[in-house]
């Protein structure tokens, strides 16, 4: 039986930032994190004793998934993809199963068969994006590596790959060789935590 990999939400959307802003793909975000950037949105990120963190207290019973939570103004806005007290709401899949949701995300009338390539100039116009969380924990690497496989196999792969992560961690080889293999264009965007402004060393 394949491994199941855990993962918070699949959607799709425009990106928002870097040098594709406004390009439309899907968005894959996994569960897990090794920062909690408590600092975020803090009136002093640097004095620990004063913050909010409202996803602590939220109840949780109140919501029925995922898609109902609140955007947190203080601490971390996606709490929810790494704090344990949200793991109810995460979801789970073979690598095969999330690439078939990823391709359901891209369907529509224009797009029925969810194609990163356009069904009618035949130009790839879709972006994979992927997040977290920290889309490079362990776990996501190895999840990642089997998605892009599968992505190679059904020849229905995206015009790029961006990661947002926060550059802490090693990348493995089985990570390396997919990303080389796969042989598109692959990008960083990294972000930083700094104690100054996320209260994480």
């Amino acid at each position: 039986m394949a491994k199941q990999f855990t993962y918070s939400e699949i959607f799709h959307s425009a990106q928002g930032e870097g040098m594709y802003t406004g390009t439309p793909g899907p968005w894959l975000r996994y569960f897990m994190c090794n920062l909690q950037c408590n600092g975020f949105g803090q009136k002093d990120p640097t004095d620990e004793s004063t913050y909010e963190l409202p996803y602590k207290d939220l109840d949780t019973s109140k919501y029925d998934k995922l898609e109902d939570l609140p955007v947190f103004e203080f601490g971390c806005d996606s709490s929810y993809s790494w704090s344990a007290l949200y793991k109810k709401f995460q979801h789970k899949g073979t690598p095969r199963e999330i690439t078939d949701r990823i391709y359901a995300s891209m369907k529509n009338e224009f797009n029925p068969e969810g194609l990163f390539i356009h069904p009618g100039s035949g130009a790839y116009w879709q972006h994979l994006h992927i997040t977290g969380g920290e889309p490079l924990m362990p776990h996501a690497q190895e999840c990642t590596t089997q998605v892009i496989q599968c992505m190679m196999n059904d020849a229905n792969v995206p015009a790029s790959i961006t990661f947002e992560t926060n550059g802490t961690q090693e990348l493995t080889p089985d990570f390396i060789d997919q990303i080389q293999r796969y042989g598109c264009p692959v990008h960083w965007s990294i972000s930083p935590k700094l104690w100054n402004v996320a209260g994480e060393d």
